[in-house]
């Protein structure tokens, strides 16, 4: 059984179309409160109605993919805001607001050319975390693209952290020895000495 590779129009980082700047059709104002220094979070928290979640879900209802992928680096640029146990608030309500479409968002997102290594580590991360889980093949095989990226390093060493445990998550021979094969096809691609070592231990 062959893996079946991704239809994404990226290919390991290197775009279908020119590069041109990415500007998002969401209204400039949805980001813009949030992003300003004198916005206050509601005492209440994050998941409080007056919290952006309402105007982002909204907004998502409208925006077809490329739209989506705009307004995803609208939420990667603002500041950081979170705890120890959920570092990346705004960017975990971006993605619950995409819902269904979040995978497939947050995927382009992380290949896009425009993106930067720690924007691309802060999607992988949320691409990890999103409930219910993308099927373990579809996760490899991203994953896999990432790795071949050479530009994303931090990226690439929290793919490497998370291969393993995404990789016992398969379920018969087939698809393992499927896995097996593009581990090793995407070794030579690796710059990385540790990333390479832990791709031929998982293979073998």
């Amino acid at each position: 059984m062959k893996l079946i590779w991704s239809n994404s129009p990226i290919t390991y980082g290197k775009s279908t179309q020119p590069k041109q700047n990415i500007s998002s059709p969401v209204p400039p104002g949805i980001f813009r409160q949030v992003r300003s220094p004198n916005y206050q979070r509601p005492s209440v928290g994050i998941r409080s109605k007056r919290w952006p979640g309402v105007a982002w879900k909204k907004a998502v209802s409208v925006l077809d993919l490329p739209q989506s992928v705009a307004s995803t680096f609208e939420v990667l640029a603002l500041a950081h805001s979170g705890t120890a146990d959920a570092p990346d608030q705004l960017l975990s309500l971006w993605s619950k607001c995409l819902d269904k479409t979040a995978y497939r968002v947050l995927a382009q997102t992380l290949l896009t050319a425009e993106a930067i290594d720690d924007g691309r580590r802060r999607i992988w991360r949320q691409i990890t975390s999103l409930d219910p889980m993308e099927a373990p093949q579809g996760l490899i095989d991203l994953g896999m693209r990432v790795l071949a990226l050479g530009s994303a390093p931090e990226t690439a060493s929290a793919v490497n952290e998370n291969l393993e445990s995404i990789c016992v998550r398969l379920t018969n021979q087939e698809s393992e020895l499927a896995t097996a094969h593009t581990l090793l096809r995407t070794l030579p691609r690796c710059s990385s000495i540790k990333i390479k070592t832990n791709l031929a231990r998982i293979v073998l």
